[in-house]
This record gives structure tokens, sequence and C-alpha cells, in this order.
């Protein structure tokens, strides 16, 4: 490796060092017990004869606006997932979901059938009053979505806002910080090398 090499990509592992910090803290964040206090998990049957997709909203703030839930991957290990709406569940079988209800109060489910209107349930009619609750119940059943009302403004404004909402955003700054380790792991190894060959 040449010297103008080594110098490039040891100014690239110190830049991203900063990052691999940040790597480091969400990492042991994912065991703190304070944040596994709040993830609570869920259940949604689809009993509706048909092929749903759901999206799990809740009410943030006085003026209870509506957001995706924040969903984690396991209830015991605080690993955020990058899905947060357009849950597929075929009928007559259901779907578990882990929340953080922390900050957000779970109040609808909207329901996207492959034909026809946005439907929602309510969870929690009075989700700006008491915030912010865990849940009372942990399952929920889509019957006929005929006989659920269409989505509503503030529900309708959520899901055309989140039908694509990712959460990658908040794992690719961390993920470009293990770049640098890599890179000092490789500078190392190829000036080790190098010493060794001098000495043959």
């Amino acid at each position: 490796m040449s010297r103008q090499v080594r110098v490039t990509l040891t100014i690239i592992a110190i830049l991203l060092s900063l990052l691999s910090l940040l790597a480091g803290i969400i990492v042991l964040n994912s065991f703190n017990p304070m944040r596994l206090a709040f993830l609570s998990s869920f259940v949604i049957d689809n009993k509706s004869g048909q092929d749903i997709w759901v999206s799990p909203i809740g009410a943030v703030g006085k003026d209870g606006a509506r957001h995706p839930l924040p969903f984690y991957n396991l209830k015991y290990l605080a690993i955020r997932s990058p899905k947060r709406a357009e849950f597929y569940i075929a009928k007559d079988t259901s779907r578990a979901f882990i929340y953080d209800w922390d900050d957000i109060q779970f109040s609808e489910i909207l329901i996207r059938p492959k034909q026809g209107d946005i439907r929602f349930i309510v969870v929690d009619p009075n989700p700006t009053s008491n915030q912010y609750r865990k849940l009372k119940g942990n399952r929920f059943t889509i019957g006929s979505l005929s006989d659920l009302p269409a989505a509503t403004d503030n529900p309708a404004i959520a899901l055309s806002s989140i039908g694509k909402a990712c959460y990658w955003r908040v794992y690719a700054l961390p993920g470009l910080g293990l770049i640098g380790p890599i890179l000092a792991i490789i500078l190392w190894r190829t000036r080790n090398k190098g010493k060794i060959g001098i000495i043959r």
C-alpha cells in the first residue's frame, strides 16, 4: 500500500471516529433497562376475509398529531425496526408488533385493503388525555371492513405521509461509523506486514 493511500485512509478513519462512537452508544442503548421498560407488544388478528395492510398510528402532543408508532424487532433488546407502516396481514392470520409507548399514545389502526377505501379502528378514543399510557388490551381483531368507518382526516393524512416511511436513516450514520474501525484494522495489518517484510 502506497504512502499516499495510507494517509488518505488514515484521514478518513479519523473523520469517521465520531460516527464510530455513535454506533457504540446505540449498541449500548439497546440494553438500556430504562428504554426496555417502555416496550410493549400487541397482536392484530385479520378476520376481514381478505388480505390487508395495516398501519398502527398514535397521537403525539396536546394537538393529537398522528404519527407512526416506533416499532422494535425484539422486546428484550431495543433494536429499532426500519419499517413503520403498511404491514401486510393475510386473511385469517395474525401479526405481532412491539412498540415504544413512551412518547406516543396508540390511537388508531389504519387498514388498507387491495381495493376500496382505507378504513380504521379506534384503539384509544381519547389519545390526548393523560398521555402517555400503556395499552390496557394487547389484541385487536379486524372484522368486516364494510362495518368500519372510512379513515378520517388525521389518520388519512398520516397514512399518506408514512406509506413508505422507514427508519433506515437512524442506522445509516452509525453504519458508516463502522468503516472507521475497519480501516484502522486494515492500516494496522498492512503496517505490520511491512515491518515483517523488512525484518526478513
